[in-house]
Parts: structure tokens; C-alpha cells; sequence
């Protein structure tokens, strides 16, 4: 005579064999395929991209100023400007990076029109209308530890890059910004 439990499970394989596909299913999905949808239900309204950009070498030829950073549990906002030295801010697109020894994080921007900057570089007599830019950083994806803030900016396939003297870090319960 057979146990109990093998004449059940022999009773009742289909069923069994069904949700045990279910459940794999289930576990393959948490697993691979659940973070990306889970990213895009938490996405909070207005927040920046991060971008798959592999950054160039330091270039050094950025004029900028970050006006104003604002700190918050889930969003750091920032704001500023910035050109490449001897360009006009047209057809210019403006990304913040956040760079740790072992990860580079970059963020698209948007831009904002900013005339006062083309009227306090009006000896350059170019167009800087285009160099505001704001940066909503969703401090929620960015892993704990310190980062170098930088400047990357791209125009017509020209690249220029460069990191300023922020550093953003990142703890358990906290998010700083300080100069080095």
C-alpha cells in the first residue's frame, strides 16, 4: 500500500503541476522583470531620466553656476547654468552627472531661458539665452555614498564635460551637499 501523501499527489498532479507553474511564472517575473515597472510606479511627476551615457574625459571649457540646490527626502533639485566657452547655448542639451569611484550616475535636464546670462557675457557676443537648466535628481535611485557633481553638455557633436567642486553624499537616512 501506498502513503497518503503519494496517492494525494497522484490524485491531484494535475492541479499540483499547474500551480506549480504558476508560481514559477511568478518568481520569474519579481525576479526580471518587476524593478523596471516598479521604477516607473514610483516615478515622481517631473523627475529627471537617468540617461545611459558613457562620459567623455574632463574638457575643462564650461562656463557655470549652480544657483540654487534644494534637498529633499525622494527629489534634490537643481539649478544653474552653463555653456561651452566660445559656443551659443542653441541646439545645446544639458545633463547633470553625480560620479563615485565605482559609479557614474547622468541625468538629463530642462532647460530654462536665461537672457540675463547672454546680457552678463554680453562681451562674448553670443547667444547664452538657452543655458538655464533644472535638474529634479531622484535621490531614491542613487546608491549611498559620495559623488562628484559635473557639468555635461552637448551641441552639434561637440562634447564638453566637467566636474565642479560639489559633492553630493548620499547616507542611509540623509542626502548633503557640500564644496570640496
Amino acid at each position: 500500500m501506498q502513503p497518503k501523501v503519494y496517492q494525494w499527489l497522484r490524485a491531484h498532479r494535475k492541479a499540483v503541476f499547474g500551480h506549480g507553474l504558476v508560481l514559477s511564472a511568478f518568481l520569474i517575473f519579481c525576479t526580471f522583470f518587476s524593478p523596471p515597472l516598479f521604477d516607473r510606479l514610483e516615478a515622481i511627476q517631473g523627475e529627471s531620466r537617468m540617461q545611459d551615457i558613457v562620459l567623455p574625459a574632463e574638457t575643462g571649457n564650461i562656463t557655470y553656476c549652480l544657483a540654487d540646490v534644494e534637498i529633499g527626502s525622494q527629489i534634490t533639485e537643481v539649478h544653474g547654468w552653463a555653456f561651452i566657452e566660445g559656443q551659443s547655448t542653441e541646439n545645446i542639451k544639458t545633463y547633470i552627472a553625480l560620479e563615485s569611484d565605482h559609479v557614474c550616475y547622468v541625468f538629463d535636464t530642462i532647460t530654462q531661458v536665461r537672457p540675463d546670462v547672454t546680457a552678463a557675457y554680453g562681451s562674448l557676443d553670443l547667444d547664452l539665452g538657452q543655458s538655464g537648466f533644472m535638474c529634479n535628481l531622484p535621490t531614491r535611485n542613487i546608491a549611498v555614498g559620495e559623488y562628484v557633481l559635473g557639468i555635461y553638455i552637448t551641441k552639434d557633436g561637440i562634447e564638453a564635460f566637467q566636474r565642479t567642486d560639489f559633492l553630493l553624499t548620499r547616507s542611509d537616512g540623509a542626502i548633503e551637499l557640500s564644496t570640496s
